[in-house]
């Protein structure tokens, strides 16, 4: 996954603290159907400095988007999963096995944060950007 972001500071030798927008599913019209909480928020994350970046400089970085995808099916869809399978056997399993689904969630979450999350990488500064 490619996205613009801007150089916050740096971080380490090879490290830098990016600071991205979040993109919503419906992209750049988010602000049209008034559907989602936050359109613009803004996050800072470490990545990778490849290129040797500086501060201010507008960057593309990349990160996998395979991994973002198994976080994003866990957190979801594995509660769901087991929600209806326990609710076919007994709406109280089913109850039981969602909660249950969230709480294995949340601590698988936790392993990949402490694990050092979703790998970001520096790749290249962004089109129009002079550095």
């Amino acid at each position: 996954m490619k996205r613009e972001a801007i150089v916050v500071s740096l971080s380490g030798r090879d490290t830098a603290v990016v600071s991205v927008t979040r993109q919503s599913m419906c992209g750049e019209t988010c602000g049209v159907c008034r559907g989602c909480l936050h359109p613009l928020e803004t996050i800072e994350t470490e990545a990778l400095n490849e290129i040797g970046a500086l501060p201010g400089d507008r960057v593309e970085i990349t990160s996998s988007s395979a991994q973002s995808l198994k976080i994003a099916a866990l957190v979801y869809f594995v509660p769901l999963l087991l929600f209806i399978i326990g609710y076919i056997i007994h709406p109280l399993v089913g109850a039981l096995a969602l909660i249950g689904g969230f709480f294995a969630a949340f601590y698988t979450n936790r392993r990949i944060a402490a694990s050092g999350g979703v790998k970001v990488v520096i790749t290249a500064y962004a089109e129009g950007s002079i550095s």
